[in-house]
């Protein structure tokens, strides 16, 4: 048997300066042939498209199909789980709590969750911070699969349970990519704020950039999955679509590190966020409710 694995993509791109502000019609059609022709070499079942200059959205577009039985195509709105891009926007949600005073970058962590707070050493429990979780600096190897999500903890759960966690090296002395470092500067951000990271990313970032189709995995219903790209299998030739609908209850563990769903033209938005005339955008607080 011979399997190979084929994922749907979401492409946001930042154009340098000499690209035309608006894609005219020969620049879309040799982009749609370029596009068609990668998806052909890498057998890429469906493909979405953001391109921004400065403050432009030059092109947002959808390619091949979100679900290849049915012959559904992807469009500028079609969900795409982001995957690690979800990292960034919850290193976006810890910037304003930091802003705010709710916690600071270098702070202990265990000032923030209490004695109890315990990590798998002294030194590492003393002095973890929330830049040490998001810089990959805690030695922890990249503890994320089966093993560790099917139990289905919550990320408070999670808390108690970070002591059993072996290190692969010294503690701020190597980067190992571990998803759990953002999940735990999650939890810190949410006992900092009073807030969850499924509420505060819809609050403060998707409604206050009109982020109108991006979602969470935990909280996506029917009708987001319907229009969701799916990742596909090829099995001896064979494009087997994978149940990620089923599979989000292992992702919700991990949220902050990769459980977020946006489309083209919602990822065109986060990225004028980013770079629109070096720009900073203030995230408005309102209540929790």
């Amino acid at each position: 048997m011979r399997f190979v694995y084929k994922s749907s993509s979401l492409l946001v791109v930042c154009l340098i300066s000499y690209v035309a502000s608006v894609l005219d019609d020969r620049s879309s059609s040799k982009l749609q042939s370029l596009v068609n022709s990668v998806m052909r070499c890498r057998n890429v079942s469906g493909l979405g498209i953001a391109l921004v200059k400065g403050s432009d959205v030059v092109y947002t577009g959808g390619f091949g199909y979100r679900d290849r039985e049915r012959k559904l195509p992807v469009t500028q709105t079609t969900l795409f789980n982001i995957g690690s891009e979800s990292k960034a926007f919850t290193a976006t949600l810890a910037a304003h709590a930091v802003a705010e005073g709710a916690l600071d970058w270098d702070t202990p962590l265990r000032n923030v969750f209490g004695e109890n707070f315990r990590l798998h050493d002294e030194f590492r429990t003393n002095l973890t911070s929330l830049r040490d979780g998001f810089a990959h600096r805690l030695g922890w190897p990249s503890y994320w699969g089966f093993s560790t999500s099917a139990p289905g903890f919550t990320r408070d759960q999670l808390l108690s349970r970070y002591r059993y966690f072996s290190v692969l090296d010294e503690f701020r002395n190597t980067f190992d990519y571990s998803n759990y470092g953002y999940v735990l500067g999650a939890t810190a951000v949410e006992h900092a704020t009073g807030e969850l990271w499924e509420k505060a990313i819809h609050r403060k970032i998707f409604q206050t950039l009109n982020m109108s189709d991006s979602r969470v995995g935990a909280t996506m219903t029917q009708t987001d999955w319907n229009n969701t790209a799916y990742s596909y299998s090829v099995i001896n030739g064979t494009y087997v679509r994978n149940d990620e609908q089923a599979l989000v209850q292992f992702m919700n563990e991990i949220g902050p590190a990769g459980a977020v769903f946006s489309s083209a033209d919602d990822m065109a938005k986060w990225l004028q966020y980013h770079i629109k005339n070096l720009q900073v955008i203030y995230i408005v607080s309102t209540s929790h409710d």
